[in-house]
């Protein structure tokens, strides 16, 4: 599916009736994005800051809750430092929606225990009502059933909408967590390629070759 069909499907969600006794909201489009956003600055936080940035140019005001730790360390006073950071947001995110806001709820998954944290604003979201978009990055929780994506998943229920990279991807989340059954194809290609295109610049001379990733056995 072309990204602006998934943006667009997102936005228009946005755009949901108010409760009974609550009043419409004003300040925003009533989306809330959750995950890691840049600093720190790796493959997942660049693709959810593209995603923010397709949303604005359709006009949408998204309310983003970064829950990107200090660092990419991976101590213990790091670790206490996001839980405080996800506190939070977990708070702000609640009054959200119990004001009649945050309609919308998208989250950049996690590709492990993380989504422990993630659960808890599905678990809002579905309180309040709320429609769910969820962007899987990982193969981890696919390759291999886990617990806490179990969790996740069947929080979200059979009516949220999973935003998966390739078909395979896709096919092997609807194998391990079966109530994930609808889903949207988008490549991190086509969510990137407009945002790198608008920072291009013409080279007469290439100087040097550089390779910036997080690098795994398999990669």
């Amino acid at each position: 599916m072309p990204i602006e069909a998934v943006i667009n499907n997102i936005a228009t969600e946005s755009h949901l009736h108010p409760r009974a006794g609550q009043k419409q909201p004003k300040s925003d489009s009533g989306i809330c994005m959750v995950g890691v956003f840049p600093p720190p600055v790796h493959g997942m936080a660049m693709v959810n800051a593209a995603m923010c940035e397709h949303l604005r140019s359709r006009g949408a005001m998204p309310l983003v809750f970064d829950l990107a730790p200090a660092s990419l360390r991976r101590s213990w006073f790091n670790r206490l430092g996001r839980i405080r950071k996800v506190a939070r947001a977990l708070v702000r995110y609640l009054q959200e929606v119990l004001r009649g806001r945050g309609r919308t709820l998208y989250i950049g998954l996690s590709g492990g225990w993380g989504q422990l944290y993630e659960a808890l604003f599905v678990a809002i979201a579905r309180l309040g009502l709320a429609r769910v978009f969820l962007h899987h990055h990982s193969f981890a929780y696919l390759n291999r059933r886990k617990l806490a994506t179990r969790v996740l998943i069947r929080l979200a229920g059979p009516s949220a909408t999973h935003v998966v990279l390739c078909e395979t991807q896709g096919r092997r989340l609807t194998q391990c967590y079966p109530t994930a059954s609808r889903r949207r194809i988008v490549s991190n290609a086509a969510i990137m390629d407009c945002v790198v295109e608008k920072k291009r610049r013409t080279r007469s001379l290439v100087e040097r070759i550089g390779f910036l990733g997080n690098i795994s056995r398999e990669k």
